[in-house]
């Protein structure tokens, strides 16, 4: 849509939805495709071992902020609050797979 916005047409449209792709994609590839190989050695540098649990607490703060960042326009009313965790507990407690629960999701968003 922004590209859209900006004069650019479908093409320009199609490139930012690839460029978008390969932004989002290709670090994980990158570490993938580089680093796993590499892997059992580099843990054992002490240096790299140490810093691990300091990469792990980053990453957990940054799932934290992502999720205080997506309740923010919802706000934390009783029905958002209660949404998440029966999410939460609907995937950690039974087999339903993601996909579906995604669709019911959007068959809710509709209804309601």
């Amino acid at each position: 849509m922004a590209m859209k916005n900006a004069g650019s047409g479908i093409g320009g449209q199609i490139t930012g939805s690839l460029v978008a792709t390969l932004g989002i994609n290709l670090p994980g590839m990158i570490l993938v495709l580089f680093f796993v190989p590499f892997w059992s050695d580099l843990k054992k540098i002490a240096m790299i071992k140490n810093s691990l649990s300091g990469i792990n607490a980053v990453a957990v703060g940054f799932i934290i902020a992502a999720f205080i960042f997506l309740m923010k326009p919802i706000g934390l009313s009783f029905m958002s609050v209660g949404l998440v965790i029966a999410t939460f507990l609907v995937l950690y407690l039974t087999s339903v797979r993601t996909p579906y629960l995604i669709i019911a999701g959007i068959l809710m968003g509709l209804l309601f």
